[in-house]
């Protein structure tokens, strides 16, 4: 229960801290533009009406189908979030959900995705990110970390025999 406490903090603390990011990088940008914060970091307005990098912005009902899915891997992660009986996978799931959560709100308020994050080196550039964008990634890769390192100890030898694998129940 105090794992689904905490997967819940996450949630809100994720949503609230990148809609505050949002709002204040629209506000930055509004008053000053484009701004290079580090040589390889720059402060952008891109409007993404696609997923990942952009991809399928230009269909015509983006902004309509992404959303639908965007509430459907919500749904299921919430689901997954409940039933999850691992506190560091409760959490996880709670950074990835607070940060889909985010956003989705984007696309119901604006039609896109808010990102305001460039990052560069010479004439590499990555494709504009945000706040919510970094902690759907850090979250996967920390959930599937967890469950590669789960699975690799829950299979143990019981017989001596090395060919002999049976998983060990938590």
């Amino acid at each position: 229960m105090k794992s689904k406490i905490v997967g819940v903090i996450a949630i809100v603390l994720v949503f609230a801290l990148d809609q505050v990011s949002k709002a204040y990088a629209i506000d930055w940008y509004s008053q000053s533009g484009a701004t290079e914060i580090f040589k390889f970091c720059s402060l952008v307005e891109v409007w993404n009406r696609g997923i990942s990098f952009g991809m399928f912005g230009a269909l015509e009902s983006s902004n309509l189908i992404f959303t639908y899915v965007s509430l459907g891997v919500i749904l299921m992660l919430f689901v997954l979030f409940v039933q999850s009986k691992c506190n560091k996978s409760t959490i996880c799931m709670g950074v990835v959900i607070g940060g889909a959560l985010g956003n989705l709100a984007d696309r119901l308020r604006f039609g896109a995705v808010y990102d305001f994050i460039s990052l560069h080196a010479g004439e590499f550039h990555w494709p504009a990110f945000n706040f919510a964008d970094v902690c759907v990634t850090c979250g996967v890769i920390c959930f599937l970390c967890l469950e590669v390192m789960y699975h690799a100890k829950a299979c143990v030898d019981t017989s001596g025999d090395p060919d002999a694998l049976s998983v060990k129940k938590y």
